[in-house]
């Protein structure tokens, strides 16, 4: 029924309190600092602790997860390895623009392949449609959704 629900733009997340808001960002700070494999996150803290640590960018780990503070914890780790892996170190904690992509995903981005809709689906998501092609490689592509994807609405 979860995954029906999640489909169709109608899955009910937590109530979002104040009160759970605080208690879920900080059960997701007590589980990152139990986290093994956290080297590009703990590098990004010591860069800029006020990036790494905003709540509104640590709230939308927390909602992709619906409030799990594990899962969430594990996917800003891998958030923050995957961008010095794709960007280096110089962008570890500054937001992807169009001028951090190389020519590859540039062309990549402006093929057409991947749209955002206009609207949004009844959970107030935004849309995407991709059209995957093997013209570009992997890591183009995946540069080009890490700038497409970045929070937009945190």
């Amino acid at each position: 029924e979860k995954v029906y629900m999640d489909v169709h733009g109608v899955r009910k997340g937590p109530t979002e309190t104040k009160e759970a808001i605080q208690e879920g960002l900080d059960s997701m700070q007590k589980e990152i600092a139990n986290l093994q494999d956290k080297h590009a996150y703990e590098l990004a803290r010591s860069m800029d602790p006020t990036y790494a640590e905003n709540q509104s960018f640590r709230l939308a780990f927390l909602r992709a997860d619906s409030f799990d503070a594990g899962k969430a914890a594990i996917r800003i780790a891998r958030h923050f390895q995957a961008k010095l892996d794709l960007f280096g170190e110089e962008k570890l904690v500054m937001d992807i623009v169009q001028d951090d992509l190389d020519r590859e995903a540039l062309e990549a981005l402006y093929c057409g392949r991947g749209q955002w809709l206009d609207a949004k689906d009844r959970a107030g998501r935004y849309i995407i449609v991709a059209f995957f092609h093997d013209e570009f490689s992997a890591k183009a592509t995946v540069r080009k959704l890490e700038y497409c994807c970045a929070p937009i609405d945190v």
